[in-house]
């Protein structure tokens, strides 16, 4: 079975077993890494980290959906 946005099941609800805690941290590595591409000027860099911060920002907000 294909998992390509086209073509996948987005309506199933299985649960993820990660710790919001665990997200946090993911998030606080993140910034750190951000902060330091900042430093370095890799803007190429910054724009991953940026996404990968707002990814799991919404994964925070989403907590207890």
């Amino acid at each position: 079975m294909s998992t390509t946005p086209e073509t996948s099941d987005f309506s199933e609800d299985r649960q993820l077993d990660v710790t919001i805690g665990t997200v946090k941290r993911l998030k606080i590595f993140a910034l750190r890494q951000y902060n330091q591409a900042v430093k370095e000027g890799a803007h190429s860099v910054t724009s991953y980290w940026d996404g990968y911060i707002r990814a799991l920002g919404h994964l925070i907000e989403a907590e207890g959906e």
